[in-house]
């Protein structure tokens, strides 16, 4: 257990405070410097150097709170946020990899000005995407600093950072992808093809719906990893939440499931989701046509939405940084135990499912489905060594993304009625049954089938509380 002194409790406590604060005056944004030119997300190649300087070191920052008694020199390749008041970073010492609390700027030593913490812009970073955030090379020297936790433990401190920013870079991307979706909504009830609205073309609404099938199962997964840290972050609160209420109405059964399921679930929600959004974006920007590939029309800017939510596919580890850290969770020192909350978990929601008395017809069939999906993941992926898994990662991630996604939005239609998207819970049995693809797509559809699957298309595409007629709101969507 980590000891501050009463310089570092005030000063890690007004971090805080300026952190959390609402009061755009006060508030901070905060950089995070990990990345190095001999190495990405390989942290342990780390070159920048963290010296003790003592804690007699003296200074002040900007906001007149004592520098810390560390002096990090080095350089960050690829560091995000620059315009920001303070950083997290790693740094090595004598015992190894270290993490530090940094403020961007001090006072001079007369006291006079207010200059930079011992840090200078070599150059901007020249990106595809998110263009209004400053990403720049930075130079370090003499960077003065706070040690964060325990010497050499620099991995484990920001372990907690990545599981938020893998969490907020999965839910930022969903939050790109609904924007677009909701674009082409929009775009579908006011713009004209051959004399009829794109909301009259049966093609269109399909792929419209198709896509927001895709969006519904990942918000499902994104959202749910939300509350895995939400449960893992205030346990408490999660224990006196479930008081009084049955096992089948409750997502998570308890904490150390949360936090089992969290460990698993985050870097495949990172990856998944990022994936998928810059997938589903693609294909709102080309159902606008022309417009879609326009940046100078703003109402219709999927073009840069496109652009900036890319990052995220790269940002916080690419897709195989996120596969190999999911086979580290299932084969490392606590792989069993998470094999087993992840099962555990599984048979509970089935459990519930089957048990609820609001089933519906083909319910036998998908939680079947279900169970066949689980029985192959033991047996054809988990039963690999961890080297065989990591060669078949991205396979693994989508297995379990499948089930999981499967099981959420099995639940949401068995528990839920209509909700404030004017999604019927007739439309999230559909949106299970296509997820699963229980229907049989091969049988030849005749035209009342083909004239229901539209129907479902539309309900899917626009919710069942949008008419046509309402075009005011519609454009004031744009």
């Amino acid at each position: 257990m980590v000891i501050l002194n009463e310089q570092q409790r005030s000063v890690f406590a007004e971090a805080y405070r300026r952190l959390t604060s609402r009061d755009p005056s006060e508030a901070w944004t905060s950089g995070q410097w990990m990345t190095e030119r001999s190495g990405g997300s390989d942290v342990r190649n780390t070159e920048t150097v963290a010296t003790f300087a003592g804690h007699d070191a003296g200074g002040k920052d900007a906001h007149e709170m004592p520098l810390g008694p560390w002096s990090i020199s080095g350089f960050k390749w690829f560091s995000s946020a620059t315009d920001s008041q303070m950083a997290v970073l790693l740094a090595q010492t004598e015992k190894g990899l270290s993490a530090f609390y940094a403020p961007m700027r001090r006072t001079s030593t007369d006291g006079s000005t207010v200059e930079m913490n011992g840090v200078s812009i070599q150059r901007l970073k020249p990106k595809l995407g998110t263009r209004a955030l400053p990403t720049a090379e930075l130079v370090l020297d003499g960077m003065r600093a706070y040690l964060i936790g325990q010497e050499g433990e620099g991995v484990k401190e920001i372990s907690a950072i990545l599981n938020i920013t893998r969490v907020h870079t999965a839910i930022g991307a969903l939050g790109y992808w609904g924007r677009g979706l909701a674009i082409s909504r929009a775009y579908a009830r006011v713009r004209k093809v051959q004399g009829s609205l794109l909301e009259n073309n049966i093609a269109y609404v399909h792929a419209l719906a198709e896509n927001s099938l895709q969006y519904a199962a990942h918000m499902h997964f994104g959202f749910f990893t939300v509350l895995l840290l939400g449960i893992v972050a205030e346990p408490r609160s999660f224990q006196d939440s479930i008081n009084g209420k049955s096992a089948s109405t409750r997502l998570v059964s308890s904490v150390p499931q949360a936090q089992a399921l969290l460990r698993l679930l985050t870097p495949i929600a990172k990856c998944k989701c990022s994936r998928a959004a810059a997938s589903g974006v693609q294909e709102c920007m080309e159902s606008l046509g022309g417009v879609g590939f326009l940046e100078d029309e703003q109402e219709f800017n999927v073009a840069r939405l496109w652009r900036d939510n890319f990052a995220n596919v790269i940002w916080e580890g690419t897709t195989e940084v996120m596969a190999a850290d999911t086979v580290r969770v299932l084969k490392g020192k606590d792989g069993e135990k998470t094999q087993s909350a992840f099962f555990t978990w599984i048979s509970e929601r089935l459990d519930a499912c089957r048990g609820g008395s609001d089933n519906f017809e083909g319910l036998d069939g998908i939680v079947q489905t279900i169970d066949a999906q689980k029985t192959e993941l033991k047996e054809k992926w988990l039963c690999l060594s961890a080297e065989e898994l990591r060669y078949h990662g991205r396979q693994l991630m989508e297995a379990l993304f499948r089930i999981v996604a499967g099981v959420l939005l099995l639940d949401s239609a068995l528990t839920g009625s209509q909700d404030e998207a004017g999604q019927t819970k007739e439309i999230k049995i559909e949106l299970v049954h296509r997820w699963f693809n229980t229907r049989n797509r091969s049988a030849k559809l005749d035209c009342k089938l083909h004239a229901q699957s539209a129907a479902l298309d539309r309900e899917i595409a626009f919710g069942s509380l949008h008419s046509s007629s309402d075009l005011s709101k519609h454009k004031s969507m744009l």
